[in-house]
This record gives structure tokens, sequence and C-alpha cells, in this order.
């Protein structure tokens, strides 16, 4: 039979993305979201990535490139940079709709617009 399933975004609070990490074995490939809360966490615990909204998508990049790479202290800079913004997109759906977008469309916008 083959498996339906081929990989896992969780939603959830670090220690509960370990419990299914352990769990899985390595059979397949976990990752997380959560607008970025406790990204380097989730880098060590075993995630293989993150799928983010793009808000601060770039500093993750960053930061998983950097822990990657063996340098943790970068890879936490990098997440420094997007922390206050995760932790307040992530208060409650209402901030998310209303000003994660905004934020990501103003950090982005052309500076001829």
């Amino acid at each position: 039979m083959r498996a339906n399933i081929r990989l896992v975004k969780g939603e959830g609070p670090v220690t509960d993305i370990a419990g299914l990490v352990e769990r899985s074995e390595g059979r397949l490939p976990i990752f997380n979201g959560r607008g970025g809360l406790e990204l380097i966490d989730d880098f060590r615990i075993g995630c293989r990535g993150m799928i983010l909204a793009p808000d601060c998508v770039d500093y993750a990049v960053h930061a998983w490139k950097a822990f990657h790479a063996g340098n943790e202290a970068a890879a936490e800079v990098e997440y420094a940079k997007m922390l206050s913004a995760a932790v307040f997109v992530m208060q409650g759906i209402e901030n998310l709709i209303c000003y994660g977008k905004r934020l990501f469309g103003a950090r982005t916008r052309h500076p001829d617009t």
C-alpha cells in the first residue's frame, strides 16, 4: 500500500511538535508554522523547516540557512529580527488577518511606490 501522507505541517508549540517528530522516527518530514514562533527550537527538535505566511519569511530563511550551516548564533540574530512581529500577529486571528499582511506589504513595498 502506498502512503498518502508525504509530510506533516504542524501548528503547535514546539513541545507538541517534538513528540510528533519523535513518533515519526524520521519517516515523515515535519514542518511547523505558528508564524515562526519558536523557530530555532523547532529546528533543534528536528523540524525539516517551517511553512510560514510571508510576514517575516525572509528573516526565517536567513535563520534557517544560518542554523543549517552550523551557526546557531547567527540564526538567533535573524530570529530576533522577526520575533516581535511574529508575537504580535500571533496574538489572535484578528491581528493575523489585519496586520500580518500589512506588515509584509510595508516591509516589501518598493521605495518608488
